[in-house]
């Protein structure tokens, strides 16, 4: 199975997709602290679909334009497991996702990138996400 996933502002988007079908989606809307929730969402959406971790195949992810925080913490979350699995992670940008969704869901576009997976074999280097402006960090107190 492929994981899709796809960050928003307040919610998150998960879809599954074999070699050749769309097998389903679930938007989670993020009401608390997203880096204790995500990896959880996760567990539970390739539970529904009757799979673990292990038997994913690759990850895709929408790597921006988006918030800093969330970003962050969604991207390196799949590129740490991307990574322990040594599976394939590609990250596309909001108007490529969009480009795919814009006629209901365009099963050509996603199987072009599940060969783009499938001929990587295993983890090569983690998706950048691309921010829509700079980070506001503030300065630590001393």
């Amino acid at each position: 199975m492929y994981l899709i996933v796809n960050p928003k502002i307040k919610r998150i988007t998960m879809e599954a997709w074999d070699e050749q079908e769309f097998l389903g989606d679930y938007e989670y809307q993020i009401e608390k602290d997203l880096s204790q929730e995500f990896l959880g969402w996760i567990e539970e959406f390739l539970d529904a679909h009757a799979t673990y971790k292990e038997d994913l195949k690759g990850i895709i992810v929408t790597r921006g334009p988006g918030s800093f925080t969330m970003l962050r913490i969604v991207i390196s979350s799949l590129n740490a497991m991307a990574y322990a699995l040594n599976i394939p992670i590609l990250g596309i940008t909001k108007s490529e996702f969009l480009a795919y969704r814009q006629a209901g869901i365009n099963q050509d576009q996603i199987l072009k990138y599940v060969k783009q997976l499938e001929k990587a074999k295993g983890f090569a280097k983690p998706v950048v996400p691309f921010y829509n402006e700079k980070p506001k960090i503030t300065k630590p107190t001393q």
